[in-house]
């Protein structure tokens, strides 16, 4: 028993002086004696300096943690410093916003920091196209998704009849939208409800089209023209352009739409348009209900 015993003494002695030696000594909060600094000082463009807001810094570690520090920005020029643990292989990363938006970034190589050392470190933030959309984020009014623009045909009715009508109450209706294009463009972004296909419909009939198309457009420019003209198909003969305007002879809608808070301006600026507000009865006209939206994907 008494041998018994000592073994069991013998094996807590060895377990403790296992323990001890594999186990890590960490300094208390107020011990600075191991800590080491990075020294930024980030050049920029006068540009630049002028349109960004703020510069953050970030030093990184796999197991020491992360460091982060608001530079100070004076001139053309960022600097601060980063107060780190003693360590092998710290990452440091820059960043530049304009506003909320980050536009520029940059990382050092892995860097060594000694106790007490301050280590200079030079880093050169590049300009970043985070949705690759070929506009720089600071450029770009949707830094972080693609804008397109969404046409939308709730509703219409036609009213009146021309003399090469098909049917005796029938006509035979397409549209055909173009954005930041002139209206006489051969070249169309969007034909409803197809290509090559139209919607027969009934006069004086109101009918819930519940179309959509969406259209690619440039997402460093806020304001874009949106075009829309409602047609009326012919078999034997040019087709015929039909009023949804009502206020010019223009027929078709020409619009000035802002990307950015999704309203426009120009012949029309709510939605709702009759082409018989004009108050010309010999022609054909078209009363619709229509949206347009900005959509990020």
């Amino acid at each position: 028993m008494k041998n018994l015993y000592r073994l069991m003494v013998l094996i807590a002695i060895v377990s403790s002086i296992q323990c001890s030696k594999h186990s890590p000594i960490i300094g208390g909060d107020d011990d600075t004696s191991e800590q080491g600094v990075v020294q930024l000082d980030i050049r920029l463009s006068k540009a630049v300096a002028q349109r960004i807001d703020r510069v953050v810094a970030k030093a990184e570690h796999p197991l020491l943690g992360t460091v982060t520090e608001e530079l100070t920005i004076r001139g053309t020029r960022a600097t601060g410093s980063l107060e780190v643990p003693a360590g092998t292989g710290w990452v440091v990363t820059v960043e530049a916003y304009v506003g909320n938006v980050l536009c520029r970034r940059g990382s050092s190589d892995p860097v060594d920091v000694s106790a007490g050392e301050v280590v200079p470190v030079v880093i050169t933030p590049v300009r970043l196209d985070s949705d690759n959309d070929g506009f720089f984020n600071e450029e770009d009014l949707f830094p972080y998704g693609n804008a397109k623009i969404q046409i939308v045909l709730n509703y219409l009715a036609v009213f009146g009849e021309d003399s090469w009508l098909e049917g005796p109450s029938s006509h035979e209706i397409y549209f055909e939208i173009r954005v930041d294009r002139p209206p006489d463009s051969e070249e169309i972004d969007l034909a409803a409800p197809t290509e090559d296909t139209y919607w027969t419909l009934e006069k004086e009939t109101g009918y819930f089209l519940e179309w959509s198309g969406i259209v690619d457009v440039e997402d460093d420019e806020q304001y874009h023209t949106v075009n829309i003209q409602m047609w009326d198909y012919d078999s034997w003969s040019d087709s015929d352009l039909y009023d949804i305007d009502g206020s010019d002879d223009t027929k078709g809608l020409t619009l000035n739409y802002d990307l950015k808070t999704q309203s426009f301006t120009g012949d029309d600026d709510d939605g709702i348009v009759d082409g018989r507000d004009d108050g010309i009865s010999e022609e054909v006209d078209g009363y619709l209900i229509y949206e347009i939206r900005t959509v990020v994907e």
